[in-house]
């Protein structure tokens, strides 16, 4: 479990923080990020690269039957892998981001014993020689935030938990493990906020909730004020964000008589990005 309870001390201790000016979409380029087990590396097992091949293509091939989260394994090398699109992309989608996460991963982790890879956030791949099945692993993680504020630092009704606390209870309420939806905050400054949360269908509704509880906690540490974040570990994401990011787009809630239009704000482009790799625990 990590906490980011002392967050400032935890910066100290050389974590990764870097600046992002990419624009924020869907076309990225490169992944948001991925992690390879060097320490376990079968270096020149020709067989081993060869069975792990066969395990990632064997998730690509269910990707292409539509599914948009899948979880297998290869009875010759003792591989376990799985891979989950965002609850809301398109099946297309979902099978370039699948096909993508697939090329990269075996690009740089060709015989490593565990990686992972998130593509931006339309998908991950993930594979281990450790059944990780039906267990949440909350590390390593990453927290991805702007810079840009919101809410000013004595304002204490953010409306931020209150939408990501709400949809862990909506997302435990589905078949897909995935909720998103939106909120306008009519006590302040009007804007509208909207949010998904989302974990892998393979854990149950206990190991769900835990592993969303702990990214949604740590949100009061580091953003809350923030016009947008997203926290993502190998078994559940959350992501929030001042404009819609679904695909489709969500329709706005119906506004209240006395609320007054707002106009649109501008989405960001700078983020600030922490990675939390301190255990590979698999």
């Amino acid at each position: 479990m990590f906490s980011l309870h002392n967050f400032e001390a935890i910066l100290l201790l050389s974590l990764a923080v870097f600046v992002l000016t990419s624009s924020i979409n869907s076309q990225l380029i490169s992944p948001v990020t991925w992690n390879c087990s060097i320490s376990n590396n079968v270096t020149g097992d020709a067989v081993y690269k060869s069975n792990l091949t066969d395990l990632l293509d064997s998730l690509f091939s269910k990707a292409l039957q539509n599914n948009s989260f899948y979880n297998g394994n290869s009875a010759k090398n003792g591989s376990y892998g799985l891979f989950l699109c965002r609850g809301d992309v398109s099946n297309s989608a979902c099978q370039t981001c699948v096909s993508l996460a697939r090329d990269y991963i075996t690009s740089y982790c060709p015989t490593g014993t565990s990686a992972i890879v998130l593509w931006y956030d339309q998908c991950k791949l993930r594979y281990s020689n450790i059944n990780f099945f039906g267990v949440a692993q909350t590390g390593p993680a990453m927290f991805r935030w702007s810079i840009r504020n919101i809410t000013s630092p004595e304002e204490t009704d953010f409306g931020v938990l209150a939408l990501m606390n709400d949809l862990v209870d909506e997302t435990l309420g589905t078949n897909k493990l995935y909720r998103g939806g939106n909120r306008t905050k009519i006590n302040g400054n009007g804007i509208m906020r909207y949010g998904l949360e989302q974990s892998t269908k393979d854990l149950n509704h206990t190991e769900c909730n835990n592993c969303l509880k702990i990214l949604v906690n740590n949100v009061s540490d580091c953003c809350q004020s923030s016009s947008g974040f997203h926290m993502f570990n190998p078994s559940c994401d959350l992501r929030y964000e001042i404009y819609s990011f679904f695909e489709p787009a969500l329709p706005p809630p119906m506004p209240p008589p006395s609320s007054q239009p707002m106009p649109p704000l501008q989405q960001t482009k700078e983020y600030v990005t922490v990675s939390i790799f301190l255990q590979w625990n698999f």
